[in-house]
């Protein structure tokens, strides 16, 4: 029974290490998407200040 928790350990260990370069790929395309994002609402925003100042 030991040897099975051990393997399966392992398995996961290793299945950890593979998925480690694809995880890091996704949260930098994240980081980059949300940088994206919050400079197009950071315009927006701006706009909106500007036509509540005409009022």
């Amino acid at each position: 029974m030991l040897t099975s928790w051990e393997d399966r350990l392992r398995a996961v260990r290793d299945e950890c290490d593979r998925l480690g370069g694809s995880l890091l790929t996704v949260a930098k395309e994240m980081g980059e998407t949300d940088t994206a994002i919050e400079k197009s609402f950071g315009s927006v925003g701006t706009a909106g200040e500007k036509a509540g100042a005409r009022r």
